[in-house]
């Protein structure tokens, strides 16, 4: 992949439902064994209280704490704008933010040379991340993982400094 694949967008607002949990670090053997599981008690927990997706899955990543690497992983699925907290599922709303995107197609496993790419953009471009970024699972292909699409986004300022972030 080259630079020629990353665009700068807006992304919109959702509504997701989400559960998370702390990673050690931001390395992907450190978030498969945590986000994985996220997920799956994410959609027995949205079945049990009737909420039914309206979107893709979503998943975000931020520092735990200041001093160390451990990171929150966030496991999302978009709702609907009426849903609310319950059934032991956090709902949340993810502002818009000003993103570097990647498309990374494939499975997971190999998604670590292209947040690479990304991130070796941002830093070339003259532009200042804003946190760690996330995921959002175009075609998620958990019967053929080689068949997944997934949008890399991390969060930017432009050059000339915007405070805007992503909770």
């Amino acid at each position: 992949m080259g630079t020629q694949d990353v665009v700068v967008k807006d992304t919109d607002p959702v509504r997701v439902a989400e559960l998370s949990a702390v990673a050690a670090s931001f390395e992907p053997d450190d978030i498969g064994p945590v986000i994985q599981p996220l997920y799956g008690e994410l959609h027995r927990r949205l079945g049990e209280a009737g909420i039914r997706p309206a979107g893709p899955g979503i998943a975000w990543y931020e520092y735990a704490d200041g001093d160390g690497e451990a990171v929150r992983v966030h496991a999302g699925v978009v709702v609907a704008p009426h849903e609310t907290t319950r059934g032991g599922v956090e709902v949340v709303d993810l502002p818009a933010v000003r993103a570097a995107t990647i498309v990374h197609h494939g499975p997971m496993d190999g998604v670590d040379a292209t947040w690479q790419v990304l991130a070796r953009w941002i830093e070339d471009s003259g532009h200042r991340p804003l946190g760690l970024g996330g995921e959002v699972y175009l075609d998620y292909c958990p019967e053929d993982p080689s068949n997944g699409v997934t949008e890399l986004q991390i969060p930017i300022a432009p050059e000339t400094g915007d405070p805007q972030e992503r909770p």
